[in-house]
């Protein structure tokens, strides 16, 4: 099924997803399952000047203070989907798609990927304390 307008879009991720929650025309937040995880999903409505609708989806990653900002721009450049974003003193990797013609596999596989992501983001970058600085060859 393709997706035609962000009602669209809407409409198939408030019937497929739980928790689904809708905060007005432009943002929304949803739960997916993965394995034993509950990942929350955010949604916002991006248009270009075309007048082209386009689904940004976020997903919290951990507190920016947590990551070095210099291992997380090299990071960005290396990731294989999406990118890193810091919003409101949160780190959160994200992925644009436009929504005309957005097919349910597309959606489902780009989720997928980004909680994939996040796992490895957090993995990689995420400063715990006493550890050793592991990341610097990122910057390098």
């Amino acid at each position: 099924m393709a997706m035609s307008t962000w009602q669209d879009l809407h409409d198939y991720l408030s019937a497929t997803f739980q928790g689904f929650t809708g905060y007005g025309e432009l943002l929304s937040r949803f739960v997916v399952k993965h394995g034993d995880e509950a990942v929350k999903i955010g949604l916002t409505k991006l248009t270009s000047d075309a007048k082209n609708e386009w689904a940004l989806f976020l997903i919290k990653v951990c507190e920016a203070h947590l990551v070095d900002p210099t291992h997380a721009l090299a990071a960005n450049f290396v990731m294989s989907i999406g990118s890193l974003a810091v919003m409101d003193g949160t780190l959160i990797v994200t992925q644009r798609l436009p929504v005309r013609g957005l097919e349910a596999d597309h959606i489902h596989e780009t989720i997928d990927a980004l909680i994939k992501e996040k796992a490895t983001v957090m993995e990689r970058l995420v400063k715990r304390p006493g550890a050793s600085d592991t990341h610097s060859h990122l910057a390098e």
